[in-house]
């Protein structure tokens, strides 16, 4: 045949001859479609994967097309309803019409199906705000909704078409009360808010109920300029209808022995959060105040600091710009604001009808309304706060988003104020005060991070003209009066305030500032005369002395030590006991230091590790303050008796103020 050296697919003999093996005469090349023609009467014919297809509006099939066991066709897409009006029917409508997949010949989904569609999606956002399962009819209801409403010959866009031009959507429309498992139930709404007030800027809340999906719980969505605003105590109570559930976490993850005073944790969890104020406070502190009144215990302030709630029990934050796109989105706040803070208040700065920034201030500005702004960012209220900010030898006005920040931040430029107008008084001092031209030449380093300085008061000393110690002088004093109760109740934020407070401070900041360095002036002497000695040289022995000594007079007296300390007044005895050690050290040798300082160690190294810690949440306890100070009081006793302490330290009293932290 001509057909052997290149045969097609098919092909058609006019005689089979077998002779040693099997050969086709009288051949020609067919097509299988050919063959299904002329023998449609006996092809046999298989459907199979019948689905809808909401391009072509109905229900297809795949088709198999046999013929004496020959495949002639496979995977032939025909119009099932033809073949299986029934069956094309119910995949009609849960597929298309329960699913959503419907569209008319534009493309266009149907006035009924649009509004079916909102009325599910409605109840599904119920689902997700209340974290339910149980409000949706399922998909089968749905369907035999559509079953008994449309007649039995629709079962595709052309009849359902032809369905709506003469009887119209007349009871194809859901109902809320049709689609609610549950009709009349009664819903928690104000536990599971959609708006979220800070101040009196609205905060749109968005629900997802999908564990696991980063997206999963609630989500408030911030205009850039509000992510300064947003108070990190908020964030940690989410919504009031999580709060038990959170509580439960909480109580769960407490060791075993505190556990025991909290069981059975879900009654325990309940009464919690029917007693706590919602929103009010930091939600640990308040959970370990709470367990303290119901039963006795008292839970360290750390207890929760590494344990973190399910995420769908933590506030998720959606960060948007002026055009609503999304910046960046996740759980940790403070990441967001380490990423987008500058960006946040630049954003504020640049808000319209924002005209009120000055620079290079040296006195209060004059016709200026301190009162919170409210601007308008994208129809949503911010507001901004007009703020004093210190810049060394002036201060800038500018619109911060902080609140707490800018109250610092106002707080400390109207002390630079003051000191600025009250140059007359920096030379006097200069001038008069004992010993001053000596003891400011101390050079006093910066604060070591354990010292749990004020890191907005720490960078008031950079910069300055004037000598730090002299600087530190009088922004104690200008303090002090800033916060007597006969003075305002805040840093002054009217001119009539400010000049209020600045005679006041004209008149008695001299005395003030001779007074606080009459009582410093033994103590800076004490230290000035522990530095010459510890720079003449001291023996090997003595290293692990040295190094203790020297990391207790860092924690001590650092640039800014005055106004930070509040212990000041006691620190001439504290300077004594380090001079009488080292007397010690030189009279009786390292062997009783090394005793002493055992006492000593175990509860320093104790300090600082809370301290660390402390100082990476940006927190300063002011129970672990308090107990650094019973540690300078423990050291006088420990190693300078006969100096007396301002009250009597104990390890057991250590252990009690250790545990309390």
């Amino acid at each position: 045949s001509g057909l052997s050296k290149k045969p097609p697919k098919w092909i058609v003999a006019g005689e089979l001859l077998e002779t040693s093996q099997l050969f086709a005469h009288k051949v020609a090349g067919v097509e299988p479609e050919w063959v299904e023609a002329a023998a449609a009467h006996l092809v046999k014919r298989e459907h199979y994967e019948p689905h809808w297809e909401k391009k072509r509006g109905h229900t297809v099939a795949r088709e198999r097309v046999k013929l004496f066991g020959l495949t002639l066709a496979e995977g032939r897409k025909v119009e099932f309803s033809r073949i299986d009006p029934v069956t094309a029917r119910e995949i009609f409508i849960r597929d298309g019409l329960v699913a959503f997949e419907f569209t008319d010949n534009r493309g266009k989904a149907p006035e009924f199906l649009q509004h079916n569609r909102k009325t599910v999606e409605e109840i599904a956002a119920q689902e997700a705000r209340f974290r339910r399962r149980d409000l949706l009819v399922d998909e089968h209801s749905q369907a035999a909704f559509y079953e008994q409403a449309l007649p039995a010959k629709v079962c595709d866009r052309k009849s359902l078409q032809k369905h709506l031009q003469t009887e119209g959507d007349t009871g194809l429309r859901f109902t809320e009360v049709g689609l609610l498992r549950n009709a009349g139930l009664s819903l928690p709404e104000d536990a599971f808010p959609e708006i979220l007030r800070i101040s009196n800027t609205p905060l749109k809340l968005r629900y997802h109920f999908a564990p696991g999906d980063p997206a999963d719980g609630v989500t408030v969505r911030l205009p850039l300029p509000v992510l300064n605003q947003f108070p990190d105590e908020r964030a940690a109570w989410v919504v009031p209808g999580l709060l038990e559930e959170k509580l439960r976490e909480y109580l769960k993850s407490l060791p075993k022995s505190q556990r025991r005073a909290v069981v059975p944790v879900p009654d325990f969890a309940r009464a919690v959060a029917e007693r706590l104020e919602f929103a009010e406070g930091a939600l640990t502190n308040k959970l370990r105040e709470a367990i303290h009144a119901m039963t006795g215990l008292r839970i360290p302030e750390d207890a929760w600091h590494n344990f973190q709630p399910t995420p769908h029990l933590q506030m998720r934050f959606e960060v948007v710009d002026e055009a609503g796109e999304t910046l960046a989105q996740g759980r940790d706040l403070e990441a967001l604001r380490a990423q987008f803070g500058a960006q946040a208040r630049a954003a504020v700065q640049a808000l319209p009808d924002n005209d009120i920034e000055q620079r290079g201030l040296n006195d209060w500005p004059q016709n200026v309304n301190f009162d919170t702004l409210t601007l308008n960012h994208d129809g949503v209220k911010i507001e901004a706060i007009p703020t004093l900010i210190d810049r060394g030898d002036s201060v800038d006005l500018q619109l911060l988003d902080d609140p707490d920040k800018a109250a610092r931040l106002h707080r400390q430029a109207v002390i630079r104020l003051l000191i600025l107008r009250n140059h007359k008084a920096s030379r006097f001092l200069k001038r008069e005060l004992d010993d001053f031209k000596l003891l400011a030449a101390l050079k006093l380093e910066t604060p070591p991070e354990t010292a749990l300085v004020d890191g907005d008061r720490a960078g008031f000393f950079e910069n300055n003209a004037a000598p730090p110690l002299l600087t530190d002088l009088l922004y104690t004093v200008i303090a002090t009066r800033l916060d007597r109760p006969a003075n305002v109740a805040h840093a002054p934020r009217s001119h009539a305030e400010f000049e209020a407070l600045a005679r006041d401070v004209d008149t008695q900041i001299s005395g003030d500032a001779v007074a606080v360095w009459d009582s410093l002036n033994p103590a800076l002497k004490t230290y000035a005369n522990i530095r010459k000695r510890l720079a003449k040289g001291v023996s090997l022995e003595w290293i692990d002395a040295v190094e203790d000594i020297n990391d207790q007079l860092a924690h001590l007296l650092y640039t800014g030590c005055i106004s930070h300390a509040p212990q000041a007044q006691h620190l001439q005895r504290y300077l004594q006991a380090v001079a009488q050690r080292l007397d010690k050290l030189k009279q009786a040798g390292v062997a009783q230091d090394k005793e002493r300082q055992a006492q000593i160690g175990p509860w320093w190294q104790a300090y600082k590790k809370h301290a660390h810690k402390a100082v990476r949440r940006g927190e300063r306890p002011p129970a672990l303050l308090e107990f650094r100070w019973m540690i300078e009081e423990y050291r006088v006793q420990v190693f300078a008796q006969p100096l007396g302490t301002a009250y009597k330290v104990s390890p057991k009293r250590l252990q009690e103020a250790l545990d309390s932290i």
